[in-house]
């Protein structure tokens, strides 16, 4: 009988310390794979999400803008340099070297390198253009590539630059290059900081958008 008794008294002991550990452990660890101050519980060292995208497009063989280019720039804002591109004719058998194809044109071999969504670009006005500036005159371009591929920014010259439709020579300037979807070619616009440059736009040749182009050299 005292056998039976002391038998019993341990099951109980056995059942109440069992249940005092089934209690639900949800809330010491605030919730799973969370610790109660409800911080990841990933291994340290773990990589954090990527950031997000830049503003410009992946740098592809076809919409890369580093390298060498030929390119024909026009000191008149509103002369379009897009014929250049035009198939050959009785009257201009290489479009594209034809000196008279543009008036005012000026053979200008630039170099862009590109980082990411930054150029820079460098190129000097060559002798058979007929710019009203020193022959070889430096120029130094500084732009940024947007998500559709649109290259703009600014541009420095170490000499000044007389445009045309205005009276004032400047040695800075903008411009705005889209490229060809091939990634051959590229056309747009480059003009002189002079208030003057607007004003003539404005009155002769608002859409105006070609007066520089280039290919792959």
């Amino acid at each position: 009988m005292v056998l039976t008794s002391a038998l019993i008294l341990v099951i109980i002991i056995a059942i109440a310390c069992a249940g005092c550990s089934s209690k639900d452990t949800t809330a010491a660890t605030g919730g799973a794979g969370k610790t109660s101050s409800g911080t990841s519980s990933a291994p340290a060292g773990a990589a954090a999400p990527a950031a997000a995208g830049g503003n410009c497009p992946t740098v592809s063989a076809t919409n890369a803008w580093g390298g060498k280019w030929d390119s024909y720039a026009n000191v008149d804002r509103c002369m379009d340099e897009r014929q250049r591109f035009y198939p050959p004719s009785k009257d201009y058998e290489d479009p594209w070297n034809h000196p008279s194809r543009g008036a005012g044109n000026m053979h200008v071999p630039v170099t862009f390198t590109q980082t990411g969504c930054d150029v820079t670009g460098t190129m000097s006005n060559g002798p058979d253009g007929t710019l009203v500036a020193p022959y070889d005159c430096p120029i130094k371009l500084t732009g940024k590539v947007d998500k559709d591929n649109v290259l703009s920014g600014t541009w420095k010259a170490y000499c000044d630059i007389k445009w045309g439709g205005t009276e004032n020579a400047k040695d800075t300037g903008v411009f705005t290059l889209w490229m060809e979807p091939d990634g051959a070619g590229f056309a747009g616009t480059i003009q002189g900081n002079d208030p003057g440059i607007n004003k003539m736009i404005a009155e002769n040749c608002p859409g105006a958008n070609g007066n520089w182009v280039g290919k792959r050299a």
